[in-house]
């Protein structure tokens, strides 16, 4: 259940990954080639091309470094790396067992150029906006009063400082003492400071970057949940854009690395793919059947099928040729009509709308409609 949703984790943020195609134990002790019998994931950053100069594929094997990468560590102002402890040994794999696939990178071609590589600097810059705003507001200073003395009061030290402090703290801050009494003492003013700490234009900073980070991995904000207050036709509009140029170019993808490098090693003939799963139009779904049906290009079955009913036995002919069989001629409307009851009841559902006829239920006869 979690194999493709690592490989897409790996493949978006690294660029590139790995798919180890595990043989199985027989094809190890007689070295003839099967089918691999399980697939894995391998986490892209403990994987390492390796090149042998006597083979004629660029890689030769890949060499697995099962540790936790580094993590950076901040230390007197500036940011740097340490090693994380742990790790297993190092593996060798053969690059016949491995598929890999990697982004098309302008500066080489031995890896994949990952989203994130490309929007560094967008994400550089997102993370300096933040280490902004949390800097103004733990190093700012939001009083919520202040005590004002009039000239003639004499300077207090810190220890009457303080002390006023801890009585005004103790006597009037709290929920339950709002509304209460202030007695200050002669020569002393309260006055309450309105706090708006400035924002240095954060908002529309992180709002922009935002977007462009949603455009570099092809999503939206109503993709991901930030749009609340919307409609239905704009909801199903982006789920089609991002569907259409997200999704199915990944899928598509997919299918064609699948069906070279894994599905061939079963059988020559088998393909690998994904339908195509971007959302349609109802209300054009619906228009396009019914001028379908009124050209005789469908019929009502073909109909009932996309919509999930069952046929009728009578559903396979187009409606010019139900109406010629069904429609009774002006002479014939004053003879009762031969049908059964229980099958003008299932018929009027299905072409009313089409025949524009209603069964006279009296005396079981056709009535034409203007």
């Amino acid at each position: 259940a979690t194999f493709f949703r690592k490989l897409i984790m790996f493949w978006r943020l690294y660029g590139e990954f790995y798919i180890w195609l595990v043989p199985p134990k027989i094809e190890r002790m007689t070295g003839k080639k099967h089918p691999p019998v399980e697939m894995w994931v391998l986490p892209s950053h403990w994987v390492w091309p390796i090149h042998d100069p006597k083979q004629e594929s660029i890689f030769s094997a890949f060499e697995i470094r099962p540790y936790a990468s580094y993590y950076p560590v901040e230390s007197a102002g500036s940011i740097g790396l340490s090693w994380y402890p742990g790790g297993g040994a190092k593996t060798i794999i053969p690059a016949d067992q491995v598929v890999y696939y990697g982004e098309p990178n302008p500066t080489g071609f031995m890896n994949g150029y990952s989203p994130l590589t490309a929007i560094s600097h967008w994400i550089d810059c997102s993370d300096a906006i933040d280490r902004s705003r949390t800097a103004q507001f733990q190093n700012g200073a939001f009083p919520g009063i202040v005590i004002e003395f009039d000239k003639g009061v004499a300077d207090p030290d810190p220890a009457v400082l303080a002390r006023l402090e801890a009585r005004i703290t103790s006597a009037y801050v709290g929920v339950r003492k709002t509304g209460k009494p202030v007695i200050l003492s002669p020569g002393t003013k309260m006055k309450p400071v309105d706090n708006k700490p400035e924002e240095m234009a954060y908002h529309e900073s992180a709002d922009q970057i935002k977007d462009w980070v949603f455009a570099a991995q092809g999503t939206g904000q109503s993709i991901v949940g930030l749009v609340e207050q919307t409609t239905f036709n704009n909801v199903w509009g982006a789920r089609a854009n991002f569907y259409s140029n997200t999704i199915k170019p990944m899928c598509g993808l997919l299918g064609e690395l699948f069906t070279e490098k894994i599905a061939r090693r079963f059988d020559p003939e088998m393909i690998i793919y994904w339908p195509d799963t971007t959302p349609v139009d109802p209300d054009l779904e619906l228009r396009k059947m019914d001028v379908l049906l009124k050209n005789n290009v469908m019929v009502i079955n073909e109909v009932r099928a996309q919509l999930g009913m069952p046929d009728v036995p009578w559903g396979d002919k187009p409606l010019d040729q139900l109406k010629a069989d069904w429609l009774p001629k002006p002479a014939a409307l004053k003879y009762p009509c031969t049908l059964a009851k229980e099958t003008v009841h299932s018929l009027v559902f299905d072409v009313l709308c089409y025949w524009q006829l209603l069964p006279d239920e009296g005396e079981q006869r056709w009535k034409h409609l203007p």
